[in-house]
């Protein structure tokens, strides 16, 4: 009886956990846009191919705080969060760090445990040379993040929730123009977490807007149309500020308010996609090899830069060049890490995550 009682429990903790987050196949196709931006950036044939990071982060600002409060009550809440993050996050990580030790780029253990400790970021700035483990920065980002936001989310009720994000929304601008008036530049406000947190609070504050059915129907009639407005609003900057709004030659005012200003344009398109499913604009990014790169696009966006370089080095292309070899490469790689090594142990912890009650 005890045994059929934990294996019907267990069942619904399974059945729960599958219920946690819907899948959204737009999402995913976004997803995939965001990983090929950036695919693209690092191979030197989109300038501005780098907001594809942030869309990354506005999206797993809305997906984790979901996850966040729906199981902000359970008894196990720390262990099933933690579990989850780090077996979905951590085999390609170490899978990445050991090949790029093995293809002998200088990599010594001192910088290996820095990046291990999630410190990618700090070394992306101070190591503004070393390619092979540069998308770590990030993930570092987001890891910095996911330290203090699961337990605000644990303790505070939504309108504290609301009022936390709200409030670091306001301070990114001015912190990163106070920045920039000392280090001019872009590589200090674009890899340090402390000047990269808009798209996630965004991302976050989505998540709670859509809780409501009032702030869902203000989602679903204006998303649309803020989208567009954010993005005229940064045309008229770029025509107003010139080469002095660009990433590459940035102004105080540019370092300030654009990071803020993509993430709007993530943000509203994204909410326009989850509150109008049914949208020409939702039914597009749910073309299936979209849906595919989206579902793949951890291992792509980490292993890329590493097959970029080693493609480079080692047959002396140029970046533009090495483009159409090694992007069917790491979109193989990517998949077959994606299908026969993080797959089964996201599984895995998952099910960890559930029988936690097996040994109460």
């Amino acid at each position: 009886m005890i045994s059929s009682d934990t294996e019907i429990r267990n069942e619904q903790l399974r059945t729960a956990e599958h219920a946690e987050v819907p899948r959204n196949r737009s999402l995913d196709g976004l997803r995939g846009v965001a990983v090929l931006l950036v695919l693209l950036y690092h191979h030197h044939c989109l300038n501005s191919g780098w907001i594809g990071v942030d869309l990354f982060f506005v999206l797993s600002g809305y997906l984790i705080t979901s996850i966040l409060r729906r199981t902000r009550t359970d008894e196990f809440f720390w262990h099933g969060f933690w579990i989850k993050r780090f077996t979905r996050i951590l085999p390609p990580f170490l899978l990445l760090l050991l090949v790029t030790a093995l293809l002998r780029f200088r990599l010594s253990w001192l910088q290996a445990l820095a990046y291990l400790l999630s410190f990618g970021d700090v070394m992306a700035y101070v190591r503004p040379t070393f390619e092979p483990l540069r998308p770590l920065w990030s993930l570092a980002i987001e890891e910095h993040f996911y330290i203090f936001w699961p337990i605000a989310v644990r303790i505070f009720p939504r309108r504290i929730l609301v009022y936390i994000l709200l409030t670091l929304l306001a301070l990114e601008p001015i912190l990163r123009a106070f920045a920039s008036l000392f280090r001019p530049g872009w590589e200090l406000v674009y890899f340090l977490t402390p000047f990269r947190l808009d798209g996630l609070a965004l991302g976050c504050l989505l998540s709670l807007g859509l809780e409501l059915p009032s702030h869902s129907d203000l989602i679903r009639k204006w998303s649309g149309l803020a989208t567009a407005l954010f993005i005229l609003t940064w045309f008229c900057f770029r025509l107003f500020y010139g080469h002095g709004f660009t990433r590459d030659n940035p102004t105080v005012i540019y370092n300030s308010i654009c990071y803020s200003l993509i993430s709007l344009i993530a943000v509203s398109c994204i909410g326009y996609l989850i509150a109008n499913p049914k949208s020409i604009c939702a039914r597009a990014l749910s073309w299936r090899p979209l849906v595919f790169t989206g579902v793949i696009s951890y291992g792509l966006y980490l292993y890329q830069v590493l097959m970029r370089e080693t493609m480079t080095r080692t047959w002396h292309l140029t970046d533009r060049e090495a483009f159409w070899i090694d992007t069917p490469i790491t979109f193989l790689i990517a998949w077959l890490s994606f299908r026969f090594y993080e797959r089964p142990i996201i599984a895995w912890g998952k099910t960890r995550a559930a029988y936690k009650l097996d040994s109460v």
